[in-house]
Parts: C-alpha cells; structure tokens; sequence
C-alpha cells in the first residue's frame, strides 16, 4: 500500500476549493437531469394512468370468470393456469393469525386462562440506552466490570458547506 504524505494546510485548502468546485458542479448536473426527467415522467405518467385502471377493472372482471372456470381448465389439478400469454390463478397469502376476542392483550389473557403459558414468549433485551447511561455515570462502576464500555468513533466527511446547513 503506497504511503499517503500529508498535505500541507495551504496543500489542503486548495483540495477543498477543487472539491467544492467538483461537488457543486456535480450537484448542478443531477439537477438538470431532474429537470429534464421530471417531464418525461409526467408524460408517461399521463399514459399509463388509463392503462392502469383498465388492467384493474380487467382483473375485476376476470376474478369471478376463473373462480367459475378454474376447475374447467385445470382440471382441478392446479391453482393456476397459462392461457393467451398470461398466467392466471390463485395463490397462498402468507399465514396470519387473529384473535376473535380482541387485542393482544384479551388474547394473553385467554392464553393465561386456559393455562396455555407454553404458548406465550417473553421477550428478554438489552436496554443499550440505559446501560449506556449507566457506564457513562459509572465508568469503573458494577456494570463495567461485567464487561461493557462505551466507544464511540469518528467518520470523516467532506461535503458542500450549503449541503451541510441543510442536513
């Protein structure tokens, strides 16, 4: 790996000016092409708004005509089929779960009564906040000693002093 020499401070600030020059001209490039690509989208947009609804008023129509002639076509071995350059069918959504009697807590507590406590998790985590907090006021402290200490780094950065105010 070849040796980085450090610049010097009047070495630097001539990087940073050619950086700045660099990003600003980078920035004015992206926004022209926003520019010339806002349009564009636009227009197809305008296109494709129709042409979406028809397909949505389309697959209406077609759900009740395949619930009617899925078997027909399948030959009730399948839950989709290919025809006319489209696939069209049923499929599995993922499991959920629901509860008829209200919300999770209703639904721990029929669990509870039930005795069905092999059916309830508890959830044990680390609270990083408070022993952060914690080593930070007690750095030799009890809950250092177990073996927890705080880091904190630094990422260098270099951007536009207007794209830093506005962050």
């Amino acid at each position: 790996m070849p040796e980085i020499t450090i610049p010097t401070l009047a070495e630097g600030e001539k990087l940073l000016a050619r950086y700045a020059k660099l990003a600003a001209a980078a920035d004015g490039h992206e926004a022209d092409l926003a520019a010339k690509i806002a349009p564009l989208k636009a227009a197809a947009d305008k296109k494709l708004a129709p042409i979406a609804t028809e397909l949505d008023e389309l697959k209406a129509k077609l759900e009740p005509w395949w619930k009617a002639h899925a078997a027909d076509l399948t030959k009730g071995k399948k839950k989709s089929h290919e025809l006319l350059g489209c696939v069209i069918g049923t499929r599995a959504n993922p499991k959920k779960l629901t509860f008829a009697g209200g919300d999770d807590e209703a639904a721990i507590a029929a669990l509870r009564a039930g005795r069905f406590n092999a059916l309830l998790s508890r959830v044990v985590s680390l609270d990083k906040k408070a022993i952060t907090a914690r080593v930070d006021a007690e750095p030799d402290g009890p809950v250092a000693k177990l073996g927890f200490s705080v880091v904190q780094g630094e990422t260098f950065y270099v951007d536009l002093a207007t794209r830093s105010r506005k962050a």
